[in-house]
């Protein structure tokens, strides 16, 4: 990919804190391959990460996303890569995601990772996968670490402050501000199969936003003036998933407005340093599945434009006149 790399700044920098040193920790006795087996299980029937964090999510929770690091450690060449495995690996694994993985977050565990990996006996290379919520009553994540984790050191860590006081354990999972309510699971209708990266959220973004906060009238006037976007039907929540270098737009079946909202990205203007052209590339609309394919042009401006909202197809149908500006 040609832009690759060159945006390789902001949230995903923190995936880059390395950490040495000695640990002072002593590990218990691992798990036996029938307890491990049996831990896989129980989680196994919690379902997809996807499905698990939707059981989680706060009902007041605007948006949702999931990282499947075990996912993206299989597509990178180091499945089995834990925190046993020598730093420099997993430094260089690291490196790689920097510009080969859309993750939307940096990791929970990223900013504690030199404490941890004295202290604590795990590391965020120990972390399954990842899931974060955002909303009016506070953010929120849950973490799901991989069976054969002694869970007594996430306990102890805890307890030791370098998690949340609050955080509370369940299984292997570990929980901040999260609630089973299941008001998401409909959400969780959207995605097929566990892909590497889910962004869901309810509700569309208004026009204004999602132009990004650097547009001008003459922006929005120039994508108005081919698009009607006033003709496009309501969108009421919608999921992008990612895997690679391809993304799916998620919108639900029986729409009929998918080929006009894929076409939206072809005439998308660039109003800020990064932004839709920099993050993507073609887009094919699939109204059979409800859902628009799109190719990732750089994972960084993927990642960002993403979380900010700045997606064509997720745009509200009503439109709300800009302010000329005053020059004053």
């Amino acid at each position: 990919m040609g832009m690759r790399g060159v945006l390789g700044v902001g949230l995903v920098g923190a995936l880059l804190s390395g950490c040495a040193g000695t640990a002072t920790y002593e590990r218990d006795a691992a798990p036996t391959s029938a307890e491990a087996s049996a831990d896989r299980q129980q989680t196994d029937a919690e379902g997809t990460p996807v499905d698990t964090a939707l059981t989680l999510a706060p009902p007041t929770a605007d948006t949702v996303t999931v990282t499947d690091w075990d996912a993206i450690r299989a597509r990178l060449d180091v499945p089995d890569m834990t925190s046993e495995d020598p730093i420099t690996d997993r430094n260089a694994f690291w490196e790689r995601v920097r510009t080969e993985a859309v993750t939307l977050t940096a990791g929970e565990l990223s900013a504690q990772a030199s404490r941890l990996e004295l202290d604590a006996g795990f590391t965020r290379d120990d972390v399954d996968w990842e899931a974060h919520w955002t909303g009016p009553d506070g953010p929120g994540w849950v973490l799901g670490m991989r069976p054969d984790l002694d869970m007594s050191l996430v306990e102890q860590a805890t307890r030791d402050g370098l998690l949340p006081q609050d955080a509370r354990i369940d299984g292997r999972l570990v929980i901040a501000n999260g609630a089973r309510s299941g008001e998401w699971a409909e959400a969780g209708e959207l995605v097929e199969g566990e892909p590497e990266a889910t962004y869901l959220r309810r509700g569309c973004s208004p026009l204004r936003d999602a132009l990004g906060p650097d547009a001008t009238v003459e922006d929005q006037d120039a994508l108005l003036a081919k698009h009607d976007i006033a003709a496009l039907d309501a969108l009421r929540q919608y999921a992008v998933t990612f895997a690679g270098d391809t993304a799916t737009a998620h919108l639900g079946q029986g729409r009929d407005d998918l080929q006009a909202r894929a076409a939206l990205g072809d005439d998308w203007p660039r109003t800020g340093p990064i932004g839709w052209p920099d993050a993507f590339g073609d887009s094919t609309a699939n109204p059979g599945a409800g859902s628009i394919e799109l190719t990732v042009r750089n994972e960084v401006a993927a990642t960002g434009v993403t979380l900010n909202g700045e997606l064509p197809f997720a745009v509200c149908n009503e439109v709300t006149p800009m302010e000329e500006p005053t020059g004053l």
